[in-house]
């Protein structure tokens, strides 16, 4: 009992790890997605001062 009470105290951190793992990343992705996004913006600002220029 007490090996089985060890493994899932084990399995337990090991899952919490992962789900902040998990966490980071997408909000890593996201963050990158709101960058990607403004850069974009930018080009299209660009493109649009050249057309009119």
């Amino acid at each position: 009992m007490a090996r089985i009470g060890a493994n899932l105290e084990e399995l337990r951190a090991t899952n919490q790890k992962q789900h902040e793992g998990l966490s980071r990343e997408s909000r890593e992705a996201i963050a990158q997605l709101s960058i990607d996004g403004q850069f974009l913006d930018h080009v299209r600002e660009i493109i649009r001062f050249l057309k009119t220029a």
